[in-house]
């Protein structure tokens, strides 16, 4: 039995990937279940109940069986002695972010924790995460564990930490198949970005955008259906996102698929030049000296888009890419751990 641990009352991106991951090696003849940490729930949250994976509440602890965990919740590595591990590193930040000041302050900023209250919430944060929720550490026993990263900015990270090239795996949870099934309407003149990224620094490109460009209009994806977030990205010209990308990040990929113009800051795995195939032009430090070219940026790729939308062909052709990557390694994981007859 393979078993997957997930978290249940948070359906995003990486949950999402893991439940991707279960139902393709169900299709290659794998015994599979998911296992939550926050739930005793017996059935998948309902936006995943489309992968039809059976869903345990106890994991076997024998060496025929195996345990695959995400980076947030290594804790549960020690749970158990004889079963075989895996860590999925979906979000290198998330776990080393609680090890660093500039992680503590990033963890902060996404909960919008106001700046006055960074010196009590910064050692709060880091007790909880520290003491409360012991992480996996890169000891000795490093390579006993196998390890899958889903993207440059992570495989980078291992190998720094010692884990060698044939004890780690590429693997990246495409998008829904729906985004490639995106045709594409008459683009107007619509920016889509993310409230929850970064928005503090978004809000103020907005506002100062509107008060020079009535005519383009922003819109955020919140509170969307898969549906609804189609829509919206096939109509709009533009997706901004200047937060963190502790991995490849979902809605990113899902835009430029629907033929967005897409500019982003430079934080994880944004900054490099393998994971995010965003143009340089088109990516800014989140920084308030930048606002103006990057609504300079706004408006050319607004007012001049089909001059610009070809320059993220490469980026569009690696996102479509992953699809066949990802059933191709999905393939070599089973074989290689001999999980199927």
């Amino acid at each position: 039995m393979l078993y997957i641990l997930s978290v249940y009352n948070f359906p995003t991106g990486g949950p999402e990937t893991l439940h991707q991951f279960a139902k393709h090696l169900m299709d290659y003849g794998v015994e599979v279940a998911m296992i939550y940490s926050d739930s005793a729930m017996l059935e998948a949250p309902d936006k995943f109940k489309i992968y039809n994976v059976p869903v345990v509440n106890k994991v076997i602890d024998s060496p025929e069986n195996m345990l695959i965990v995400p980076e947030t919740l290594t804790r549960y590595l020690y749970k158990y002695k004889n079963i075989r591990k895996c860590i999925w590193w979906l979000s290198r930040d998330l776990y080393y972010g609680y090890n660093t000041l500039e992680g503590l302050l990033r963890c902060a900023q996404r909960q919008r924790i106001k700046k006055i209250l960074l010196p009590v919430c910064i050692p709060l944060i880091y007790i909880k995460h520290k003491m409360v929720r012991p992480y996996f550490k890169f000891g000795k026993d490093k390579n006993k564990i196998f390890h899958m990263y889903n993207c440059e900015y992570v495989r980078t990270y291992l190998e720094q930490h010692g884990v060698l090239a044939e004890n780690m795996l590429y693997m990246c949870g495409p998008i829904r198949k729906e985004y490639f099934e995106c045709v594409p309407k008459e683009k107007e003149a619509l920016i889509a970005y993310n409230p929850k990224k970064n928005y503090d620094f978004t809000k103020k490109i907005l506002r100062k955008l509107e008060n020079k460009r009535d005519d383009i209009k922003a819109v955020g994806i919140i509170g969307m259906k898969p549906e609804e977030i189609v829509d919206l990205l096939s109509r709009s010209s533009v997706y901004i996102d200047f937060g963190h990308f502790p991995g490849p990040e979902r809605i990113p990929r899902e835009a430029v698929t629907c033929y967005c113009n897409v500019i982003t800051g430079m934080y994880g795995s944004a900054g490099n030049d393998v994971d995010v195939l965003v143009p340089k032009k088109y990516k800014f430090t989140a920084s308030v000296k930048n606002i103006d070219k990057i609504i300079c940026a706004i408006e050319e790729l607004v007012d001049n888009y089909n001059m610009h939308v070809d320059e993220f062909d490469h980026y569009r052709k690696k996102v479509k890419g992953q699809v066949e990557l990802f059933e191709q390694n999905s393939r070599e994981f089973v074989k290689l751990f001999h999980l199927s007859d």
